[in-house]
């Protein structure tokens, strides 16, 4: 999850995806002998052509469908640069709390999102 400001930096899924519209925070699938963060630092520079630290762990979130189980763990992480276009993606933007209110998200975004909103209370208020 990256910050800027007040704002947290989500991606919109494309339409002919699942969850397709739905605002996300990007990131990928954790391949073998992989940990979380160097999973995370690839797929953020395949998906998004970017460079990024990967900071601390921020939360983990679950979306269990009939047969397929979504498990998110969630990092803080600086970006080198901001993304210019996405593979997976049709839109990418900053969002405030506020205007995340508005917006669809993955249901195993919300916990992460709410851990940073939690963590950094007064950059959202």
């Amino acid at each position: 999850m990256a910050l800027k400001d007040d704002k947290v930096f989500l991606a919109r899924r494309r339409p002919e995806k699942s969850y397709g519209g739905f605002w996300e925070l990007p990131g990928g699938k954790v391949e073998p002998g992989e940990t979380h963060e160097s999973a995370l630092a690839r797929e953020l520079s395949e998906e998004l052509g970017i460079d990024v630290r990967v900071g601390e762990f921020l939360s983990t979130g679950v979306d269990q469908k009939e047969v397929l189980k979504i498990v998110l763990h969630g990092y803080i992480i600086q970006m080198q640069s901001d993304p210019v276009e996405s593979l997976d993606h049709d839109m990418l933007d900053w969002k405030t709390e506020s205007e995340l209110r508005s917006l669809e998200v993955p249901p195993a975004d919300l916990p992460i999102l709410r851990a940073i909103f939690q963590s950094n209370r007064d950059l959202f208020m």
